[in-house]
């Protein structure tokens, strides 16, 4: 089995000690909480010392991936000096000898010193309202598409801790055609994924309570906490004969086409 050793260059303020570094290096990437560490080892510089926060970018690969054809494959660590040991070897000769403890530029940062701040809630809540479209669930049927209105949008974001009005799918969808039957339509609301109230069957399409605890004594108000509010709305529509539209408890009646149409829409609560 043949083996490749591992090369590194060395730039020291953008100037190349690789020549300088015959001894192999050390390093630490840590994934704890403690900074990643390098240390190196230099023979022979003409510079006395090396000042701390100096960068140093070494570069490591392996030899079965010649950086030349492979650079993608090399890996380039960046580093700054916290320390650096000099010896003058031969004592008068001008040349140096250096250890030099490196470590990640994170420490950098301990050169700033920046005054306390701090972050709170304003008391008043204070939010711009914007319209959220509803989006289509499902829709099928042989019924012409036009004939169901665009569904009115709702706003968002609600104020927590207040009365809300449940929309009713009567205020969602509205102007209808003369010839078209809003003949079954139902609204589920939920908080947080519970639901909390639904349609009644009654033509005054009345939220009923499911969880008292969470509604007030009037139905058809709502007192959120901060969250999200899920709306779903299905519809059935009939079309009808211009002179013959269905009468009130004329259950044989017989529409000419049908559509069935589900939204849904996602409101918050600050």
């Amino acid at each position: 089995m043949q083996i490749y050793p591992n090369h590194i260059t060395v730039k020291i303020n953008d100037e190349e000690y690789t020549d300088k570094c015959p001894f192999p290096v050390t390093f630490n990437q840590l994934l704890d909480k403690q900074l990643d560490e390098f240390t190196l080892e230099l023979l022979q510089i003409d510079n006395p010392i090396f000042k701390p926060i100096t960068t140093v970018i070494i570069t490591v690969w392996n030899g079965k991936y010649p950086i030349e054809q492979y650079p993608e494959k090399a890996l380039k660590l960046r580093y700054i000096i916290t320390s650096c040991k000099s010896n003058e070897i031969p004592a008068g000769s001008g040349k140096y000898n250096h250890q030099l403890a490196l470590i990640e530029e994170t420490k950098y940062l301990e050169c700033f010193i920046v005054r306390s701040c701090g972050f709170v809630n304003p008391l008043l809540k204070e939010y711009t309202q914007i319209a959220v479209e509803w989006e289509t669930i499902s829709e099928t049927g042989d019924l012409n598409p036009l004939a169901i209105p665009q569904p009115t949008p709702l706003k968002t974001p609600i104020q927590s801790g207040i009365k809300w009005i449940v929309p009713t799918p009567s205020s969602v969808f509205a102007d209808w055609a003369n010839h078209y039957y809003p003949h079954q339509e139902s609204l589920s609301a939920s908080y947080n994924g519970v639901l909390f109230g639904k349609t009644t069957i009654d033509n005054n399409g009345d939220i009923v309570v499911f969880n008292e605890d969470m509604w007030d004594k009037s139905p058809q108000y709502y007192t959120p906490k901060s969250g999200m509010i899920t709306i779903t709305i299905a519809l059935t529509v009939w079309e009808y004969e211009t002179n013959n539209p269905p009468l009130e408890g004329d259950y044989d009646w017989i529409p000419l086409k049908t559509r069935e149409k589900t939204i849904k829409t996602i409101l918050a609560v600050v």
